[in-house]
């Protein structure tokens, strides 16, 4: 059995949420950052390939 970590970013037109956070970040702690990357990560496990 093998286990996977996956990483996932959304496309740049659904990144809403990504968007909202930097604007909460750069708001509310004065901080001044130019982009943010939100990343879901899964973790496959007890599976085979076949």
């Amino acid at each position: 059995m093998k286990s996977y970590r996956i990483f996932v970013e959304k496309y740049p037109e659904f990144r809403v949420e990504a968007e909202s956070l930097l604007r909460d970040l750069n708001a509310n702690l004065n901080l001044s950052l130019d982009g943010l990357r939100l990343l879901n990560v899964y973790d496959l496990f007890g599976f085979s390939t076949n």
